[in-house]
């Protein structure tokens, strides 16, 4: 079986056994250090390690104080995780479409859903491609409205050589295993702002500040020592890592070409794509649901792209969205699929997957 997706784990042993022979387990030196990695190779002034990417967008949300009656822009098609997390700070979720070419959200979408409740606008970097960040950023700054970058998928990803997770009030990362860097669950909040910061790190460990108590009804949302661990030995090799997977995307794209029911993913000029994920959009009339099960059977795993918000029951019932009423979204969320994409993954694992979904196509 060809896996969808492979972590990289190797030269942990060594920190893993040091973090063992201490016995401090928790939020200690080892997630200091991986803080300060992610620091230097974004280019910010701070960086909060947390237990989840989820955790991560809701403390930066919540250091806003939210309210009922306060709106944050998101994209549809995205991992439900970013809408949630604006819900559990206590805002309501405002969803936009996305432009098909990119699958990232629209930049008129944006400017269009704009109110006089809007308090943020948060564009996710899906697949490692990064959003129209600098075009959405001039947005917030003319209506005076913070921007959020949700860059969970887009460590090392870039527009006009500026790195994705630099962007913004706050930005965050996740590390969960899909990622290009995984600590197995985990996060990250980026800012330059300190007051920003204070609050995260307050709000990570109980709401607790040293010598003066619970000043906060905080969380557990603490990164363990075994996770950070993981994250600095793949942090060690982060430019290859990306090159090897820059390398995958391009051999999958001169195999793809021609074939008509495909799209392959698309990189702008401006943008360097990592690619977390290689998502192919599919020709309509192609079942996506039934190709996937196809394909299993054929050895290869593969999935949907991601999921459109508004159709999940949640979204539906609580905010009266109806199914594909964000037309582009919805589309995406019929016909995009994911191939197996990870650091490791060979020519001959790429062509096997290609040849196979070339049988299968066939047989639809």
């Amino acid at each position: 079986m060809i896996r969808l997706t492979k972590p990289l784990l190797e030269g942990v042993l060594d920190g893993i056994k040091d973090i063992l022979a201490g016995g401090f387990l928790v939020q200690g030196k080892h997630v200091e250090s991986f803080e300060s990695m992610i620091a230097n190779f974004v280019s910010r002034t701070h960086a909060v390690a947390l237990n989840s990417g989820t955790s991560a967008i809701q403390s930066a949300l919540m250091a806003l104080n939210l309210g009922s009656h306060d709106e944050v822009i998101v994209p549809d098609f995205t991992f439900p995780a970013t809408a949630n997390a604006v819900v559990n700070a206590g805002a309501r979720p405002v969803l936009a479409d996305i432009d098909l070419a990119t699958f990232n959200i629209s930049v008129e979408a944006v400017e269009s859903l704009i109110g006089p409740a809007t308090r943020a606008v948060m564009p996710v970097d899906l697949f490692g491609l990064p959003a129209e960040l600098d075009k959405i950023s001039d947005i917030c700054r003319r209506h005076n409205i913070v921007l959020f970058e949700d860059a969970a998928c887009a460590l090392g990803a870039a527009i006009n050589g500026r790195k994705c997770g630099s962007f913004g009030k706050a930005s965050v990362l996740s590390f969960h295993p899909r990622k290009i860097v995984t600590t197995g669950e985990g996060g990250m909040v980026l800012t330059d702002d300190d007051a920003l910061s204070d609050y995260v790190r307050k709000i990570r460990n109980h709401g607790i500040v040293s010598g003066e108590g619970f000043v906060l009804p905080g969380f557990n949302f603490r990164m363990n020592e075994l996770e950070a661990c993981l994250g600095i030995a793949q942090m060690t090799k982060i430019d290859d890592l990306i090159v090897r997977r820059r390398q995958a995307a391009k051999y999958y794209g001169e195999l793809l070409e021609g074939i008509v029911e495909i799209r392959p993913p698309a990189e702008p000029d401006r943008m360097y794509h990592t690619y977390q994920s290689y998502v192919v959009l599919l020709d309509p009339k192609v079942d996506r649901d039934m190709l996937i099960e196809e394909m299993y059977r054929q050895g290869v795993e593969v999935s949907m792209g991601t999921y459109a918000i508004h159709v999940q029951p949640y979204y539906s019932e609580r905010f009266g969205y109806k199914r594909g009423m964000i037309e582009t979204s919805y589309s995406a969320y019929l016909h995009s699929l994911a191939l197996p994409m990870y650091s490791t993954i060979t020519d001959d694992e790429i062509r096997i997957v290609v040849d196979r979904l070339k049988y299968c196509l066939s047989r639809l």
